[in-house]
C-alpha cells in the first residue's frame, strides 16, 4: 500500500513535563504535515486531548441544519414532523460518538451543545419554555441523553471480549452484594484518565 502524503497528518500527543523533540516525519521525499488537530472518523482530535474544536464543529454543523426546521415551520409542517426532522437529522450530529468525549468536556461546552436543542424547540414550540417543551415532547436534555447513551454502550458491550480486555481483572461479580461494587474500577493517576469513558462509566453504574 502506498501512502498519499498529501492526505496524511502527523499529530503529536505529549504530556511529559519536559517536551520531547520529534524530527519531521518523512514519507518518500516529502514531509508529513504536523498539525495541532485533525478529523478521524468524524471526531476532531486535538493534540492536548481536549474537545473544544470538536464541539465547535458539531455545534456549527447542527446550527446550519436548523434552517431546515425554519423552512418546514414556515410551510406549516406539523409538530410531529418538526420533531422527527430534529431527532433524525439534527440531534445525531450533536451526539455522534459521545461515548468518546462526553465525560471529558467542561460545563460550558455542554451548555453550547444544549443551546442548539433550545433553539430547535424555540422553532418547534415557540410559546413553550424549554423544560415545558421537553416534557410535552418526551425528549431528554442532550446532557441526559449522552449519559444514557454512555451507560447503554457500556452495559451492552461489557461482555464483549475486546472491551473486557481493557477492564480491571475480576470486574464482574456473580451476585450483587450491598457492600461490594458491581464493577472494580481503575486506579487513575490523572484526571484526564479518570474523566474518560471506562472509569466514569464504572463510577456511574456503581453509584446507581
Amino acid at each position: 500500500m502506498k501512502l498519499n502524503v498529501e492526505k496524511c497528518k502527523e499529530l503529536i500527543i505529549d504530556f511529559a513535563r519536559k517536551k520531547h523533540h520529534f524530527s519531521p516525519l518523512i514519507v518518500g521525499d516529502k514531509n508529513v504535515e504536523r498539525v495541532k488537530s485533525t478529523c478521524i472518523l468524524g471526531l476532531t482530535v486535538q493534540d492536548n486531548m481536549k474537545w473544544n474544536e470538536h464541539i465547535h464543529n458539531i455545534v456549527k454543523k447542527a446550527s446550519e441544519r436548523l434552517y431546515m426546521l425554519r423552512l418546514l415551520k414556515r410551510s406549516n409542517a406539523s409538530i410531529d414532523t418538526l420533531i422527527t426532522v430534529y431527532t433524525t437529522i439534527i440531534r445525531p450530529v450533536l451526539e455522534y460518538a459521545c461515548q468518546v468525549w462526553h465525560y471529558n468536556i467542561q460545563q460550558y461546552l455542554s451548555e453550547e451543545i444544549e443551546k442548539i436543542q433550545k433553539r430547535a424547540f424555540r422553532i418547534i414550540l415557540p410559546s413553550q419554555k424549554y423544560d415545558e417543551a421537553l416534557t410535552k415532547t418526551d425528549i431528554m436534555s442532550l446532557r441526559n441523553r449522552r449519559e444514557k447513551l454512555c451507560e447503554q454502550f457500556f452495559e451492552t458491550n461489557i461482555y464483549n471480549e475486546k472491551l473486557k480486555d481493557h477492564l480491571p481483572q475480576t470486574t464482574l461479580y456473580e451476585y450483587e452484594l450491598k457492600s461490594v461494587p458491581k464493577y472494580h474500577n481503575y486506579l487513575c493517576r490523572t484526571e484526564r484518565f479518570k474523566n474518560s469513558f471506562l472509569p466514569q462509566s464504572i463510577i456511574k453504574i456503581n453509584s446507581n
